[in-house]
């Protein structure tokens, strides 16, 4: 490990390296660093570093590699894409995006273009340049035809070199609230429910990107819109993803220190209504939710689990004991994202029978609708997606059944056993012809009940 001395040294060498490459030493300045490079090994290394550094940088700032780092941005962004990556190969560089969760090419880059544009994407993002051994993260604010965009990107090396994946985050809070996100009515009126309570916790689950924060920020949004019961909204987040006036939001900021337990524990002396945590990932910060919630405050978290009902189990993994599950635990959400038929031209067809059984439906349920496949659509049939929701309050007999350590079959049967299963919203889905057979399948394909 260098010591604080050496650090500062090659820091020292590093500056003088870049300011002789730069003209920017006095004659004297010059030859007395010339005269140290025939001397030093390590300054003859890092002269070379910085050297190429300079190259890196004038190479990503060539107009024709900034034309083709915004062209890329800018389709993406009017395909809707959820993000971008550019993945170097042995021959090319292949650009791809993600659109309605499934991922399309949208361009491919020459080996001779790939370390510029590479280089460029780190500049944009404020990231280091000349540093290419290590994985790195950062960030793009965007702004595109009126609208606002946050750019969250990683660096990661590979066999071919750095690979980029940037997610794109829109910022404008026009997608969060109850009214935009498609749920629904049954959903609706049962998450307006849980939005009134005044203490517990509220956990929603799903995979990566099926909208879990932008549910979370829908319950805070409809918390606000009872203005005769005004209450102290704070969250804390890994990142932050959308502004929220009116609530006091703190982001992680593990270099600092600044952990969820940390925040946690910080927020509980900030007079809370209620906490936004948007993980619970380890024992401690489960601990803390289930203190808070106790305590007579409201929290909502998220965890990575296949069903609303999984929440439970999860819960009891991270080290949570039975009976504090069932005394704080006041509502589970399950999520999923299903593809949207595009309603620009559609048919009739006939699902397998076995899809028909797998989904729960027959032939005399149809008629079965799909989308055509169009170059508008980019020859899926499908355009946008729509979520599947299933909502359980906490009820005396589910709590009874978790404290007796009951198995999740027993407890899903008395939460969803008359209907309101992400199941059952996928066949009210499919009826109602906003989505097929097969994509509720697919989307479906985990989930344990």
């Amino acid at each position: 490990m260098e010591s604080q001395s050496d650090e500062s040294t090659t820091e020292a060498q590093r500056a003088a390296a870049l300011a002789y490459l730069k003209g920017e030493l006095s004659e004297a300045e010059r030859r007395d660093f010339e005269e140290a490079l025939t001397e030093s090994e390590t300054l003859r290394e890092e002269l070379a570093r910085s050297r190429a550094l300079l190259d890196a940088l004038a190479s990503a700032e060539d107009p024709a590699i900034t034309a083709v780092v915004n062209d890329i941005i800018v389709r993406a962004i009017e395909q809707n894409a959820s993000d971008i990556h550019v993945l170097p190969q042995r021959h090319d560089v292949l650009v791809q995006i993600r659109v309605d969760g499934s991922m399309r090419e949208l361009a491919r880059l020459t080996k001779h273009q790939q370390q510029a544009v590479i280089d460029r994407w780190k500049m944009m993002a404020d990231m280091l340049v000349g540093e290419n051994q290590v994985p790195q993260d950062g960030r793009i604010p965007l702004r595109h035809k009126e609208a606002d965009f946050d750019m969250r990107v990683n660096t990661l090396p590979t066999l071919y070199g750095e690979r980029i994946t940037t997610r794109i985050l829109y910022r404008s809070t026009a997608i969060i609230g109850m009214e935009n996100i498609e749920l629904s009515a049954p959903a609706t009126a049962a998450l307006s429910r849980l939005a009134r309570l005044e203490s517990g916790l509220i956990v929603t689950s799903g995979h990566s990107g099926v909208g879990k924060t932008t549910l979370l920020y829908s319950l805070l949004l409809e918390m606000q819109k009872d203005e005769r019961r005004r209450r102290n909204l704070l969250t804390i987040e890994d990142p932050i993803e959308h502004q929220l006036n009116g609530v006091s939001q703190t982001q992680v900021n593990r270099r600092a220190g600044l952990t969820f337990p940390i925040a946690l524990r910080s927020m509980m002396r900030c007079d809370p209504d209620v906490i936004l945590c948007g993980e619970i990932r380890e024992r401690e910060s489960a601990g803390l939710v289930v203190g808070i919630a106790l305590t007579g405050s409201l929290v909502l978290s998220a965890l990575h689990t296949t069903s609303a009902i999984g929440i439970i189990q999860r819960l009891r993994d991270i080290g949570v004991e039975n009976f504090q599950v069932a005394d704080t635990l006041a509502g589970v959400i399950g999520q999923r994202l299903v593809r949207r038929i595009d309603p620009a031209q559609t048919e009739t067809y006939q699902p397998a029978d076995e899809e028909l059984r797998q989904v729960g439906l027959t032939r005399a349920d149809g008629p079965f609708v799909r989308g055509v496949a169009s170059e508008g659509n980019g020859g899926t049939g499908f355009k946008g997606r729509i979520p599947l929701i299933e909502v359980a309050a906490m009820t005396l007999e589910m709590r009874r059944l978790i404290t007796e350590n009951a198995p999740l079959e027993d407890i899903q049967r008395v939460a969803f056993g008359k209907g309101g299963s992400l199941r059952a919203d996928g066949i009210a889905r499919v009826k109602a012809g906003l989505t097929t057979v097969e994509e509720v399948n697919r989307v479906l394909s985990d989930y344990p009940f």
